[in-house]
């Protein structure tokens, strides 16, 4: 991991992609914002994606159906942004990608959380290790510029 010297967002310039860390013991209420913060601010740095890392969690159970549900639409509506930062995106043609990397057991097998995120327009995925997230994040980004 990237994180022990610096912690917070990290970005990798090369593949326009920020990392976040986040500290294990943060309640399920504080991961949520700090995310979504988070998002917003990638957007800002017109990042083409944010993997964010929590690869052991002790501050919250797995989330049920209706937590997911939660996290994503607010996840969702802080890559959309204010109608001001969709004008600069549209320009740019940018759109943020999403991923999580979390336990296995943090992960619902039925994908209900995706589901929700795309239906209201976030390209998200979770997965187990950065590695996976990384090259998750390499493919949609180079759909996105095919013609």
């Amino acid at each position: 991991m990237r994180f022990e010297e610096s912690p917070g967002l990290v970005v990798d310039n090369a593949l326009s992609i920020g990392f976040l860390c986040l500290d294990p013991y943060m309640p399920l209420k504080f991961f949520v914002s700090v995310v979504r913060w988070e998002i917003r601010r990638a957007s800002r740095l017109a990042l083409a994606g944010l993997i964010v890392e929590i690869p052991e969690v002790k501050g919250f159970p797995p989330p049920d159906v209706m937590a997911r549900k939660d996290m994503v639409i607010a996840w969702a509506e802080s890559a959309h942004g204010d109608a001001f930062e969709q004008i600069g995106r549209a320009a740019r043609d940018a759109r943020l990608r999403l991923a999580i990397v979390a336990p296995e057991e943090y992960i619902d097998r039925d994908l209900i959380g995706l589901k929700i995120a795309a239906i209201h327009g976030l390209t998200a995925c979770i997965v187990t290790t950065e590695q996976a997230a990384i090259a998750w994040m390499k493919v949609v980004n180079r759909q996105s510029t095919s013609p």
